[in-house]
């Protein structure tokens, strides 16, 4: 049976015929897609990783780590430290403004 002569004769006002669904709150939806990433980083092989990158809990606010990560399924297959290093503040941020310390 093709695609579309099923889809005529399964769907009904973009609904299963005869089955009622009902819509998904927004914690229940996150639950589910919660639990379908989590079987898909299950199933996966995880055969190609990225190069290793910084990673970030926030834009501007690193973990200090540096990740590999899987390109099909995203999940985080090593981490490793990162080595900083720590300059000196010749100025304070409420500001001498342009002037030397």
């Amino acid at each position: 049976m093709s695609c579309s002569r099923m889809s005529a004769r399964f769907y009904a006002g973009g609904r299963i015929a005869g089955m009622t669904r009902q819509i998904e709150n927004i914690d229940q939806m996150r639950e589910r897609h919660k639990r379908e990433i989590e079987r898909l980083q299950k199933s996966c092989k995880h055969k190609k990783l990225s190069n290793w990158i910084r990673e970030w809990w926030a834009i501007g606010h690193s973990t200090g780590y540096m990740v590999k990560t899987c390109n099909f399924c995203g999940k985080v297959i090593k981490r490793k430290g990162l080595k900083f290093k720590f300059c000196k503040i010749k100025r304070s941020i409420e500001g001498n403004h342009g002037q030397k310390a």
